[in-house]
């Protein structure tokens, strides 16, 4: 993967954070200078804090890339700004009262969004009971509706993201994840500066099994050579295909020594099995440590070196990094 990629590409919650900040400081920033020309001071310096939170917090997820504090501070932003909005201004602010709970499902989980609005659609309720009982109840079911709309957009959102997620990150023949998967894995470790190791297993003459057996003795080496693989680490130990006959298994926080006794059980364990004795196939394998002062570039760099040598020195074989 292209290093400049994975140090620049953002997560769609990070883009839909720093999104919402801004929109919300921008739109908020204009009443603001509303509030001030008309010398409205109060509402204008309510209004002027909540566009410096907005942006600070949008701020915050650009240099941190971390959302989980940042979405519910915006949320719990949104809410306090709309009650100090009716608090001051009366019941004819009770408007803003809709945008903010739909604010709140697009930032945070639906579950917990819930329970966001339950006390937000509460003190609402409590702060615009000077209203006629009609237009009262007319408010109070229009928020319940637009709470429940939400929440249902929210799930199926979620729902479809995930189902797209699986998709995008699945390998379709062996159900273990992609080259995709694998490089959003990375970008953790890189962003959580994480400890891991990992093993470059590389499937020794599997394009002639390809060309004399065809496709679908392949498909089947695969599939054996992942049950194979599955059956000898660790279940936070994660398998990832690369393509063609070619996986990386990763550990996270687990050190060298961890990572070169998992190849070794894989490759007893495969040799010992009915691919390597009737197939004619063999493994060979990479093993590589990311240290603290490897960049996770280096480290991939290092890992495909490893198992190049492996293939280059006779193939059948678990070669170390060069640093080991």
């Amino acid at each position: 993967m292209n290093k400049d990629l994975i140090h620049t590409k953002r997560s769609a919650k990070e883009n839909l954070v720093i999104g919402v900040c801004l929109a919300y400081g921008l739109c908020i920033s204009v009443f603001a200078v509303i509030r001030f020309l008309s010398a409205d001071w109060v509402i204008g310096i309510v209004d002027s804090i909540l566009v410096l939170f907005s942006f600070y917090v949008g701020y915050h997820v650009y240099n941190t890339r971390q959302t989980f504090m940042a979405s519910h501070a915006m949320a719990v932003i949104a809410v306090l700004g709309t009650l100090a909005s009716i608090v001051i201004k009366g019941s004819v602010q009770v408007y803003w009262a809709y945008p903010t709970a739909i604010l709140i499902y697009y930032l945070i989980p639906p579950h917990t969004a819930t329970y966001f609005c339950l006390f937000f659609g509460a003190m609402v309720a409590y702060l615009v009971r000077d209203l006629p009982a009609f237009t009262y109840i007319t408010t109070l079911m229009s928020m319940v509706v637009t709470v429940y709309f939400s929440y249902l957009f929210s799930k199926q959102s979620i729902a479809s993201n995930e189902k797209l997620k699986l998709m995008a990150t699945e390998d379709m023949l062996t159900g273990i994840g992609n080259r995709r998967a694998f490089y959003e894995l990375v970008e953790q470790i890189r962003v959580k500066n994480l400890a891991a190791s990992a093993v470059v297993i590389d499937i020794d003459n599997f394009k002639k099994v390809n060309d004399l057996l065809g496709y679908q003795k392949g498909d089947d080496i695969l599939n054996d050579t992942v049950d194979i693989i599955d059956s000898h680490v660790a279940d936070d130990d994660i398998l990832f295909r690369l393509g063609g006959a070619k996986f990386i298994l990763i550990c996270q926080s687990k050190d060298f020594d961890y990572a070169y006794k998992a190849a070794q059980r894989i490759h007893s364990a495969f040799n010992e099995s009915h691919l390597y004795q009737s197939s004619g196939v063999s493994l060979s394998m990479g093993v590589a440590r990311k240290t603290e002062q490897e960049s996770t570039s280096e480290w991939i760099k290092q890992l495909n070196s490893a198992v190049f040598k492996a293939k280059k020195t006779g193939k059948d074989r678990i070669i170390k990094a060069i640093n080991y």
